[in-house]
C-alpha cells in the first residue's frame, strides 16, 4: 500500500521582535535617529574609506556604506582618506588654515600652482581637498606626493595666501564618526590632541570617536602596539 506523505507541520508562531538592544546608549542616539536629524560625517584614514574592505572577505564590508544604510534618510558625508594622518583630517574639517606658499609660476596654459604648506605637512595619500584661497575657489590636491592648489576657474590665479576647507561648510551642524590617526599612531599626544579638537567641532553628544586595532604590524611588544593600546586607552 503506498505510503503518504507526512502532512506539513503547522506553522509556527511568529517570532516576537528581539528587545535585545545592540552597542551603547550613544551609539544607537548616533546611528539610529529620529527623522529630520542632521547628516553623519565621516572621518579618518584607509579604514574609515573602507580601503581593502574587499580583501579576503566573503562580502565586501564598506563601513562607509553601512552607516548610510543606518543612518538613513540622513546624509552621509564619507570623508575618509587612505594613508592620512590626523593632521590631515584636521585640515579637512578647517581646524587647520594654513598659509600656501607659492613654488614657482603656474605651469604653462593653466593657473594649477604648486605650493607648500607653512604647517610643513606634507601630502599623503590620495587626498584633494576643496576650499579656497582668499576669495579663489579650488581644490588643494595632494594625490601625487606634491601639494597643488589649482582653481575652479582656469582665469583665476593665486600668488599664495589661507587656505580654508571648504568641507567645513559641509559638515557644520552634523554628526561625525571619528576612526583617525591610525596612520600616526605612533605620535600619541598628537592623535589624542587632534581627535580631542574634531570632537569639540560639532556639538556635544554629536561626535562617535572609535578606538583602532592591531594589525600583524602591530604586534605585542613593538612601538606601535604599545601606541595603539595607548591612545585606546586614551580615547575611552
Amino acid at each position: 500500500m503506498p505510503q503518504h506523505a507526512a502532512a506539513p507541520a503547522a506553522p509556527a508562531a511568529p517570532l516576537s521582535p528581539s528587545s535585545a538592544l545592540t552597542g551603547t546608549e550613544a551609539s544607537r542616539r548616533l546611528l539610529h535617529p529620529e527623522s529630520g536629524t542632521p547628516a553623519l560625517t565621516l572621518w579618518g584614514s584607509s579604514s574609515m574609506s573602507s580601503e581593502g574592505g574587499d580583501e579576503a572577505t566573503a562580502v565586501p564590508v564598506r563601513i562607509h556604506e553601512h552607516l548610510a544604510l543606518a543612518a538613513a534618510p540622513a546624509p552621509v558625508h564619507p570623508f575618509g582618506v587612505g594613508a592620512s594622518w590626523s593632521r590631515h583630517t584636521l585640515l579637512q574639517r578647517g581646524l587647520d588654515t594654513p598659509t600656501l606658499l607659492p613654488q614657482g609660476d603656474p605651469e604653462p596654459g593653466t593657473s594649477r600652482l604648486e605650493v607648500t604648506l607653512d604647517s610643513d605637512l606634507a601630502p599623503s595619500g590620495p587626498i584633494r581637498v576643496p576650499g579656497r584661497v582668499d576669495d579663489v575657489d579650488g581644490i588643494l590636491d595632494g594625490s601625487s606626493g606634491t601639494w597643488y592648489f589649482t582653481p575652479s576657474d582656469p582665469a583665476d590665479a593665486v600668488t599664495g595666501g589661507v587656505f580654508v576647507s571648504s568641507l567645513a561648510e559641509i559638515a557644520e551642524g552634523s554628526r561625525q564618526v571619528l576612526w583617525m590617526g591610525k596612520n600616526n599612531i605612533r605620535d600619541v599626544e598628537g592623535v589624542l590632541e587632534h581627535t580631542a579638537r574634531m570632537a569639540e567641532a560639532a556639538a556635544p553628544g554629536d561626535t562617535l570617536v572609535l578606538g583602532h586595532w592591531c594589525t600583524e604590524h602591530d604586534e605585542a611588544g613593538s612601538a606601535t602596539g604599545a601606541a595603539v593600546a595607548e591612545v585606546n586607552a586614551g580615547l575611552a
